[in-house]
């Protein structure tokens, strides 16, 4: 063997290893993504039935049925991700002087705007919204914690 020889070698060993290795960081960042994916779902399906168990027990929060439910938890989860934002950044010097609970209004006006825009799921009145916040939060809080669990 000549040095032209070795040295034509040495880089396809290099790049074999290479492209194993990326080959595994692809095979791993899929099943990441997947695991992502389900865990959304399972989330947005929470959320969906947690809508329609409360409407249940609440007076004054109408659901029409679970596909309405699942359209709430998604509008929801979408208001929250690019609304939401933007009333707080606004808002901020009405949340510092009341020690964040205006937040609690800003989140009862994101459900009245989920009541516009999902038809077949309506709240009666502001305090109503602010109440049914307040407890889909905690119930998501709880019953996320003991699903997100690995």
């Amino acid at each position: 063997m000549s040095i032209n020889d070795n040295w034509l070698q040495t880089p396809m060993k290099i790049s074999d290893a290479s492209f194993r290795e990326q080959s595994k960081q692809l095979h791993t960042n899929n099943k990441n993504s997947k695991y992502l994916h389900m865990k959304l779902l399972v989330r947005i399906i929470i959320t969906s039935v947690l809508v329609l168990v409360i409407s249940n027990f609440m007076t004054g929060v109408h659901v029409a049925g679970f596909v309405t439910s699942l359209l709430v938890a998604v509008v929801l989860g979408l208001l929250n991700i690019f609304i939401k934002p933007i009333f707080v950044l606004l808002t901020l010097p009405f949340t510092i002087i009341t020690l964040g609970l205006f937040l609690l209004v800003i989140n009862a006006i994101i459900i009245l705007l989920c009541t516009n825009i999902v038809g077949g799921f309506s709240v009666d009145t502001f305090w109503t919204a602010l109440l049914f916040s307040v407890v889909l939060s905690l119930s998501q809080s709880i019953l996320f914690a003991i699903v997100g669990k690995d």
